[in-house]
């Protein structure tokens, strides 16, 4: 699918020595990302390069560290993901790319709400739509905490686009950037799971919305699945 979106290369677990049967471990793909920054540092070239760890993922256990005395998977699996990024971004913040790059830590999805995971973290979560990270580590960025406002992932890149300085460029992205307090889109408190869509607002607020077959944003919604494949 990667290979689709015209990335330069794509780098699967075949191009490594060592994945776990069909992934590669959470540890080994932080270190893999190490070597790629290396393999880059005398270059002087731009680059994008996006890392998809999957250690983290419904029914892992983690291979590495452990939580404890290790026998709560969804607690292992969590520490050693947050293990092995907390040692990556030390690395990041002592090579030569901290100055001029930006290290960007997101999710595709939240977790999916199982009992396990509702009982481990004492959550109440109903449906497979929550809050994800959005992490930006850089330089000259002077920490601060957003209010995302209960908006989805549409966000991200607009935001994205206007920390460099070119939100007003043409594009083709749907939502508005979290600096932006004058944008809006109708898609930003929507959110789809399979043919399911969930209304999503503030203090993590998460409602389904029912009979949706009528709703004129939802109609709209699924054009873009049809052009999307």
């Amino acid at each position: 699918m990667l290979k689709t979106l015209n990335f330069d290369k794509v780098l699967g677990m075949g191009d490594f020595i060592g994945y776990q049967r069909d992934r590669m471990t959470d540890k080994q793909t932080f270190n893999a990302l190490q070597y790629f920054l290396r393999s880059q540092e005398n270059k002087n070239e731009r680059f994008f390069i996006g890392v998809y760890p999957s250690g983290t993922h419904h029914g892992q256990d983690s291979p590495n560290e452990k939580y404890f005395d290790g026998s709560n998977p969804l607690y292992n699996k969590f520490y050693n993901y947050d293990f092995q990024l907390g040692k990556f971004v030390d690395f990041f913040r002592r090579s030569s790319f901290y100055g001029n790059t930006l290290l960007i830590i997101t999710s595709d999805h939240s977790t999916f709400p199982s009992t396990e995971y509702k009982k481990s973290f004492n959550s109440d979560s109903r449906y497979f739509v929550d809050k994800i990270p959005f992490l930006i580590i850089g330089k000259n960025i002077t920490p601060e905490v957003l209010d995302a406002g209960g908006e989805n992932s549409l966000s991200f890149a607009p935001t994205i686009l206007h920390m460099l300085g070119i939100q007003y460029s043409m594009n083709y992205f749907l939502g508005c950037s979290l600096f932006d307090k004058t944008c809006t889109s109708p898609f930003s408190h929507l959110s789809a799971i399979g043919s399911d869509y969930f209304n999503t607002g503030k203090e993590n607020h998460v409602e389904l919305i029912q009979n949706n077959s009528g709703n004129e944003l939802i109609k709209l919604a699924e054009r873009f699945y049809n052009i999307s494949g």
